[in-house]
């Protein structure tokens, strides 16, 4: 690698367009490990594991490291690295300023998860330090013949320490030379060039063993005390190669039982959910973000935000990503997977997870029926209809879910009675029965008896992603919504954008 470095100027300083096998397989070989902190894994846990702060999921690591797997390989350029990864966590909700809990303190706290400078972060760091194992291997393939290395910082802003590395000749295998193996730093652009006897003889240059200096540096996340060369980041304090073997050993037996380890981890580390009221109060910044407008509203009004929440559900949570995974074909079908296409796509991959839908088109009432086995059939002639019964599919498959709608029934009407939903309006059958609370339509509190009221949840997802009763009331049911009972919308639009499986 460093041979593409020789004579260029610092400002031209570039990865080769194609990474070295070494530097491939090195990267390739790694396992996984979860850390909330940067600090969590730790100096040559690095060469044995893959890992992204805060990135609390195996599933967001791998789609993470499949980008970096193709930038080392392909020697993609950094926009094209972005453009490939930023989308896929904007999907996955992994962007911007977050709330999240660090697992080893119990502390809620505002954390930054992608942003364009993280992005540049995991691009550069995972590039350099890949690159540089390899140019390691490669180094003490050849260091008979060439056995010294040449410290060189080509950055044109360079850290003061390493600038006065800069042009030190030492031996290969030297101690310095291991302790000081680039890069030392984020962002550190230093490397070592390999040099014989004769370019040794002929640019005058002299070996020498530097006298290393050292601090001790305390982990605040794990207590371990280490010995860190002055002038070397702590996180990058660690041998290359062979070398780090000895260290990076002590991951062995838990990468021997990654599955089961990360699963643990993933548990421990997992963020809680937000409570009720806290993700209200999410969804009502949401739609104060958003401008959600009243229940006074037009129809042009209301059909100009719903666009913008489509839009903004498929930036940040994937909505149509991934297609519902059906048993069957035809009409019904079709207008369950474009249903299930305004749902976030990690519902839609849970859904998937447990089974499959089966579809049958129908003119009248929809229907939906959850099977023990994990799969469901859903009947549905409109789209209204399949939008409202893939949300009893989502019900069935994440209680968890449902809790917070099925939560807020119980506190609003404790103490309500039950009453006929046929005395209400024509067209139910004598049992069905409901607490109709202040809902916009009296059919969300519809309850089941042990089960309990299990419309509250697609009634409101129905009014917030489509709007309508029916094919005759377009922006009925939301704007009802709006009018009587913005809780739920807010309850709701907080869910949307904030709930993972």
């Amino acid at each position: 690698m460093a041979d593409s470095f020789r004579g260029a100027a610092a400002e031209d300083f570039v990865f080769e367009p194609l990474a070295p096998e070494d530097a491939v397989k090195f990267f390739q070989s790694k396992g996984y490990k979860i850390g909330f902190d940067y600090r969590d894994v730790w100096q040559a846990e690095h060469q044995k594991a893959f890992t992204v702060a805060k990135a609390m999921t195996v599933d967001l690591l791998q789609d993470i490291r499949s980008v970096v797997d193709k930038a080392i390989a392909d020697g993609i350029a950094f926009e094209d690295f972005r453009a490939n990864l930023e989308p896929v966590l904007r999907a996955r909700g992994w962007w911007g300023l977050q709330e999240m809990v660090d697992p080893l303190t119990g502390e809620k706290r505002e954390v930054q998860l992608g942003s364009v400078r993280r992005l540049d972060i995991i691009y550069d760091t995972n590039l350099r330090t890949s690159l540089s194992e390899g140019r390691w291997q490669q180094v003490q393939r050849v260091k008979e013949s060439r056995p010294y290395l040449r410290y060189e910082d080509p950055d044109p802003h360079p850290r003061p320490q390493h600038e006065a590395w800069s042009g030190t000749v030492v031996r290969a295998d030297s101690d310095w030379a291991q302790n000081h193996w680039p890069p030392l730093d984020y962002n550190c652009k230093c490397f070592m060039d390999t040099l014989d006897e004769d370019e040794l003889s002929e640019r005058g240059l002299q070996v020498s063993e530097p006298v290393t200096s050292y601090s001790d540096y305390v982990n605040p996340r794990t207590g371990e005390t280490s010995r860190v060369p002055d002038g070397v980041h702590p996180s990058f304090a660690y041998p290359p190669g062979r070398a780090g073997e000895a260290v990076a050993a002590q991951l062995n037996e838990k990468l021997a039982g990654a599955d089961r380890d990360i699963a643990a981890a993933v548990e421990k580390m997992k963020p809680p959910r937000l409570d009720l009221d806290s993700t209200i109060a999410h969804g009502r910044a949401i739609a104060d973000a958003m401008k959600m407008p009243g229940g006074t509203a037009s129809d042009e009004e209301i059909a100009a935000w719903r666009n913008e929440l489509h839009r903004k559900l498929r930036e940040e949570r994937g909505a149509g990503n991934v297609a519902p995974r059906l048993a069957s074909s035809g009409q019904a079908a079709d207008l369950v997977r474009q249903g299930a296409s305004l749902y976030p796509e990690s519902w839609v991959k849970k859904s998937n997870s447990e089974g499959r839908i089966s579809t049958r088109l129908v003119r009248r009432r929809g229907w939906h029926r959850y099977h023990g086995n994990g799969s469901s059939e859903i009947r549905a002639g409109r789209l209204v209809t399949a939008v409202h019964e893939y949300g009893h599919r989502l019900q069935s498959v994440m209680p968890e879910l449902d809790a917070y709608f099925q939560q807020l029934h119980r506190r609003r009407t404790e103490g309500e009675a039950l009453i006929s939903l046929r005395s209400l309006r024509r067209g139910y059958w004598p049992n069905e029965m409901t607490r109709k609370d202040k809902y916009a339509d009296a059919y969300f509190g519809k309850e089941y008896g042990r089960h309990g009221a299990l419309e509250v949840l697609p009634m409101s997802f129905q009014g917030v992603l489509i709007g309508s009763y029916g094919e005759h009331t377009p922006n009925g049911l939301i704007r009802d919504m709006l009018r009587k009972d913005p809780e739920i919308v807010h309850l709701t639009l907080g869910l949307l954008f904030s709930y993972a499986p």
